[in-house]
């Protein structure tokens, strides 16, 4: 029997190719949150009205029923860190593609790392698809395009932050001093 044997290596990506596939998911989850903020999360239906609800009149909701600390969190943790940690992420990757190190960067690199922790939309989706079975209940309703395109940008942001290595970046950002962002 003359089989030809095939390697099973794996070949991983490393350096810049790693930075440039981090950058296109943080690229992609960017435009579905921008998405995301404009389109209606959900539509629904009573006694011939038809109502959307949209990220914001959520939040802003919340704070008319006087939740106004639950408001700021909900859009802390679901608007603004996302939004902050992708943008970041995109502007970190940009800066160690032009190869411009600049001092300022590694605070900035630091700060990244600090934000990923209250970033959690995929904390925010769960929570919407616990409210849509319980709403299931009471009047008929639809996840619409808003929500489709939130639950993207947290997959996307998810695993370009999976991928994502800070020491990596660190060294091509400084290589004179590499390791961990201080």
């Amino acid at each position: 029997m003359n089989a030809t044997r095939r390697s099973a290596a794996v070949v991983l990506p490393t350096g810049q190719s790693r930075h440039d596939e981090v950058l296109a998911l943080t690229g992609t989850a960017l435009i579905f949150y921008i998405a995301s903020l404009c389109l209606p999360l959900a539509t629904a239906a009573k006694f011939g009205e038809k109502h959307s609800g949209y990220l914001f009149s959520g939040i802003a909701r919340l704070w008319q029923e006087n939740n106004e600390y639950l408001a700021v969190l909900v859009f802390g943790c679901g608007v603004v860190a996302p939004l902050l940690l992708v943008g970041s992420l995109i502007f970190l990757l940009l800066a160690a593609r032009a190869g411009q190190p600049r001092p300022a960067l590694r605070g900035w690199l630091h700060f990244v790392t600090r934000v990923e922790t209250w970033s959690m939309p995929e904390v925010q989706v769960l929570g919407v698809v616990v409210a849509f079975i319980k709403l299931s209940a009471l009047v008929p309703s639809r996840p619409a395009a808003g929500l489709w395109c939130y639950g993207l940008a947290a997959l996307f942001s998810l695993v370009a932050w999976h991928r994502f290595d800070a020491a990596s970046l660190t060294r091509v950002l400084f290589p004179d001093q590499g390791g961990e962002p201080k």
